[in-house]
């Protein structure tokens, strides 16, 4: 075995020495190959097809030579062929690299980079807007469902200060080429891109789109309506001869609001102007027998400052509509009763038109026709009260109407009243009057030991179709002072301090069905009949007949002052409302308005204590004789 080792490694021996001859050999060759390509004058640039290998192929194959042996392959240093010509020239051989002993292949090794950001210095800029505070600033033009839609349009705000910015480098640029001479070169405007069916009903029904269109029709709509005299003469000119009958006009019409669809064949039952908005006017409306697919509930919402025929808004349900108002400290909300028994809300921010918000119907609410719902407290501390025919009075939270917060039974003598209509004092928010269908007026109380009826008006001929409270402030409190309207064709007014009837008004011609204080004069208010007449009282003046007269061509279900008073909205049994404007003679107080009306209060009281008092003593009979 170790002779036959040693013959191998003989062997192994002779052979790298075979190799390492032949390596010196093509290295030889290569050297006369480049000292004949320098004498030549560098021309030998491609080799002829007899000639041996290009160098970089003798390299390579001696590469590979040098690792079948395992010795690694030499670092090459020498310069190029045509940099060492260009700086030694033809005469400067060309050496070979030696590759010295000990230097082994470069290692090379993965090092980690380590960024830095410099964060660059802030420049602050002050301007006049950011170191002053506008204390007052402008009202914008509202579309009534905007108000609390923040972060969607256009800011005001951002839209002036893009219309006052420094003008733009590109801008600069074309005013200076302008003042050269230089014409201006006009960019081509980029052509719009063609929208395929796909992509253009996807537009049509996006959300957005039908906000911005709504937005936009009801705005465009306002502008087109809109009809300004613009000959009018206030000089007076030749208008002087019917100077006399314009002062004696008192109440004129002002508008009619009718819409084919939603008015059709429907009656006005309730009537509500908005304490935000003095423009917008609600009118409620109970079903269209001649139109079943239609909702049996509509709520709309009139403008009465844009000459536009449709409503700002249009809501609905499934149970007609018997009682409708504003939330008195919501803006966008909008509470109604319904025919059901059931209390829904309404909301204009949304895009539905379907109530948000809807109580259950369970015994634990209403039963029977929701007549009449108002919203009572303070702007942090408010409650919505409800009354119903089933005799119950229902306290509601305007966040939950999933249950009521507390429940009030209207009894009297262990009988439920049923209710037709209530109202609260302004100023009382527990104190209420109720009126019935038994013919009698009522008193009560929300909370308290006696909470619920306290006390019974008499004194109608039949159902009592409104009751309203005094609703002017002044310098004497006149919250105790009541009027109600019958069928019986009569207006009472009460003293809630006397519990008895104070006057009488027996001028209307058939049933009474709905009277409203003035809220600025505290003389005035208005009584609605059945044959669509509307009476203005003023008690200072007259006390047995109206001071004013309207007509309308229907019955008038509700009538109700706007806050101002010098409107007058008028809801008739065709679904039409129509607004009255009042003279300024008529609707605002006089300077000794409160005084005059104390005395005349006083003089009716004497006036109807006599004419009881009379009633009670008839004049004896003399004997006969």
């Amino acid at each position: 075995f170790d002779i036959q080792q040693q013959h191998s490694m003989a062997d192994r021996k002779a052979e790298l020495e075979r190799k390492k001859a032949q390596l010196a050999a093509m290295r030889e060759k290569r050297k006369m190959e480049e000292k004949k390509k320098l004498a030549s004058g560098g021309d030998a640039a491609t080799p002829s097809p007899g000639e041996a290998g290009t160098p970089s192929d003798l390299r390579s194959e001696t590469e590979e030579l040098l690792k079948n042996l395992g010795i690694a392959p030499e670092t090459s240093t020498e310069p190029a062929a045509g940099a060492s010509g260009a700086a030694g020239g033809p005469e400067s051989p060309r050496s070979s690299p030696k590759r010295e002993a000990g230097v082994g292949a470069k290692k090379l090794t993965v090092s980690q980079v380590t960024q830095t950001t410099v964060v660059a210095k802030e420049t602050v800029n002050y301007c006049k807007e950011t170191q002053t505070m506008n204390l007052e600033p402008e009202r914008d033009v509202l579309t009534y469902d905007e108000s609390e839609r923040e972060g969607e349009g256009v800011n005001a705000a951002e839209a002036l200060a893009e219309l006052q910015r420094m003008p733009h480098v590109q801008e600069l640029v074309a005013a200076g080429a302008a003042a050269d001479g230089a014409a201006p070169v006009a960019a081509e405007p980029e052509k719009p891109r063609e929208l395929s069916d796909e992509e253009r009903q996807q537009i049509l029904l996006s959300e957005s789109f039908v906000r911005f269109f709504d937005k936009t029709a009801r705005v465009m709509e306002r502008a087109l309506a809109e009809d300004v005299d613009i000959f009018i003469d206030y000089s007076g000119g030749s208008g002087d001869t019917e100077l006399g009958e314009t002062a004696k006009q008192q109440v004129k019409q002002q508008r009619v609001f009718y819409d084919d669809r939603w008015s059709r064949n429907r009656c006005v039952t309730a009537l509500d102007w908005s304490p935000h908005f003095p423009e917008l006017c609600l009118a409620a409306y109970n079903a269209n027998e001649d139109a079943p697919q239609e909702p049996d509930g509509v709520v709309c919402v009139w403008n009465v400052k844009f000459r536009k025929d449709s409503p700002e808004f249009v809501f609905h349900c499934q149970s007609p509509v018997t009682s409708a108002c504003f939330a008195k400290f919501h803006r966008n909300l909008i509470v109604g009763g319904t025919y059901s028994g059931q209390v829904v809300l309404w909301d204009n921010r949304t895009p539905r038109r379907t109530p948000v918000q809807r109580s259950p119907l369970s015994s634990t609410a209403h039963t029977q026709p929701v007549l009449s719902v108002c919203v009572l407290g303070s702007e942090n501390a408010h409650n919505l009260v409800s009354a119903s025919s089933d005799g119950r009075l229902c306290t509601w939270s305007l966040d939950m109407l999933s249950q009521p917060q507390e429940t009030l039974d209207l009894q009297r003598q262990n009988r439920p009243v049923p209710a037709t209509c209530l109202d609260f004092a302004p100023s009382d928010a527990n104190h209420f009057v109720v009126g019935s269908e038994d013919y009698s007026m009522y008193t009560g109380c929300r909370h308290g030991a006696k909470a619920g009826i306290m006390d019974a008006l008499d004194g109608h001929q039949g159902p009592v179709s409104a009751v309203a409270t005094h609703r002017a402030t002044g310098p004497v409190d006149l919250g105790h002072i009541v009027l109600s309207a019958s069928f019986d064709w009569t207006v009472r007014l009460w003293s809630l301090r006397d519990l008895g009837t104070v006057h009488v008004f027996e001028e209307t011609s058939d049933y009474v069905m709905d009277l409203c204080w003035s809220p600025v004069n505290p003389a005035l208010f208005c009584a609605a009949d059945a044959l669509g007449r509307l009476d203005f009282w003023q008690l200072n003046l007259d006390t047995e007949q109206a001071a004013a007269r309207a007509q309308c061509d229907a019955a008038v279900n509700r009538c109700r002052f706007s806050d101002s008073g010098l409107l007058l909205g008028a809801g008739d049994h065709l679904g039409r409302l129509t607004v009255f404007e009042l003279a300024d003679s008529l609707a605002s107080p006089r300077q000794e308005e409160w005084k005059l009306l104390g005395r005349t209060l006083h003089e009716l009281k004497q006036a109807t204590a006599e004419l009881a008092a009379a009633e009670q003593d008839p004049p004896g009979v003399g004997p006969i004789r």
